[in-house]
């Protein structure tokens, strides 16, 4: 309900501002709610859009106080240290990416995108099997629309610049396309009885 996200955001910023000003836990704040907002219903976004926004808000004057090269080493060092989901990471990097304000942060969200990959990457290379690649999509990636256009973002990140000269695909490419396509049957799968909300879900609000 309405009344408990209200709550729970309200509990998570309490949370944030009793450790803020250190440690950058409102990153951490924000890819909590950004994992949220996966699975509520439209009503419920703007809760959530509001907390994501507070926290940025938080976030981007804290940040600002450090000189430019060390707020960057500090968050990629943050980032690569995380224990966090990759991929949340990366949705997290595009809300603050959505949400700051100065050129120097919206730019350093950007890193942010790149580290996630990097993390990514990391999990992918432990897959060993096919049951393995299919848990990995079921737990860390998903069977959302959303899910689906991360995926892809990633997988051109990670895809050699086209030069017009044929080369080789790299075995991370290859994995993240397997992954992609997992992704996609498992999007199948969650429609099947309700293709009229796939098309819902796929088209931009108005």
């Amino acid at each position: 309900t309405d009344n408990n996200v209200q709550s729970l955001t309200d509990k998570l910023e309490q949370a944030v501002e009793q450790v803020s000003g250190s440690d950058l836990s409102e990153i951490r704040a924000i890819e909590l709610l950004t994992e949220i907002k996966k699975d509520q219903p439209e009503e419920i976004q703007p809760i959530l859009e509001n907390s994501i926004d507070e926290l940025t808000q938080k976030l981007e004057d804290q940040l600002l106080q450090l000189p430019e090269q060390e707020r960057v080493e500090k968050v990629l060092d943050y980032i690569e240290a995380s224990p966090g989901n990759p991929v949340i990471q990366f949705e997290a990097a595009d809300e603050l990416k959505d949400h700051f304000d100065d050129p120097t942060l919206v730019e350093l969200a950007e890193g942010i995108k790149d580290k996630a990959v990097e993390n990514l990457t990391d999990l992918i290379s432990e897959i060993t099997d096919g049951t393995s690649k299919q848990e990995f999509v079921d737990i860390v990636v998903g069977d959302q629309v959303e899910d689906l256009k991360i995926i892809t973002d990633i997988e051109i990140r990670v895809s050699p610049p086209e030069t017009g000269v044929i080369t080789e695909t790299t075995p991370i490419v290859e994995e993240i396309k397997e992954i992609k396509a997992e992704i996609e049957q498992n999007i199948i799968n969650r429609y099947a009885d309700n293709p009229e909300q796939l098309a819902l879900d796929v088209l931009p609000e108005e």
